[in-house]
């Protein structure tokens, strides 16, 4: 695989708006009271300060059998009074472990991140975008750009508007079912994975671009693999 894609502030704009290289997210820990059971260490993660919203956070945390054995990690979401829910999954392995976590929450309580997939088997299908609307914790899985053979594929969301506009990235594949790197992309609140514009891409059709932020207005940002004739920039 090429190495990490550098950040670049393009001045193009796309359907979706304009390209800008997004601020880095930051972490900070929370002490919970009223968490769900089994779930004793707690990181709660911003972007762009979108954790926190009209009396509802969200956040991500590690889950534990009372014994230790530790189940994956987890998506919560915690109201006003500070009372935590754990959110929905997309299947399990064993029956006990899965691994999925909430990116942002917008004003109206929906909150949107990603989940690793299970089939019916436990069989592990890789990583989808998912959403969780305010009125419960199901999580929805949202298109993606492809799979390969075996029916896997990769993608996340890492913002939300109020208007129920969603971006992030999926992992294209080809024809072949080989991957083409990950692109920006967009939901609509169908749910519907829209791929965003890039900076071009290698003589075998690679490119990595992401969109992290998204405004009301519904104009991302996020950052991209420029490519030229002579080399990667």
């Amino acid at each position: 695989m090429p190495p990490p894609p550098c950040l670049r502030i393009a001045s193009a704009a796309i359907a979706a708006g304009l390209w800008l290289a997004a601020p880095p997210a930051h972490s900070t820990y929370l002490t919970v009271y009223g968490s769900p059971a089994n779930v004793p260490y707690v990181t709660t993660y911003e972007w762009e300060g979108s954790s926190v919203s009209h009396g509802s956070a969200v956040g991500n945390a590690a889950k534990r059998s009372p014994s230790g054995n530790y189940f994956g990690t987890r998506a919560l979401r915690w109201d006003a009074l500070g009372n935590a829910v754990e959110l929905g999954n997309l299947g399990t392995s064993n029956g006990v472990y899965t691994a999925y976590g909430v990116s942002d929450v917008n004003n109206a309580g929906s909150a949107v991140g990603q989940a690793e997939k299970y089939d019916d088997l436990g069989d592990d299908k890789g990583t989808r975008a998912v959403l969780w609307d305010a009125a419960g914790t199901i999580a929805t899985e949202l298109g993606h750009l492809g799979t390969d053979s075996n029916g896997s594929t990769y993608a996340g969301a890492y913002a939300i508007n109020d208007v129920g506009l969603a971006v992030g990235y999926a992992v294209k594949f080809d024809a072949q079912g080989l991957p083409c790197g990950d692109r920006a992309v967009r939901w609509d609140d169908s749910g519907s994975a829209f791929e965003l514009g890039n900076l071009g891409t290698s003589s075998n059709g690679y490119t990595d671009c992401r969109a992290l932020v998204v405004n009301s207005a519904g104009i991302a940002a996020g950052r991209a693999r420029k490519y030229t004739s002579a080399h990667v920039a």
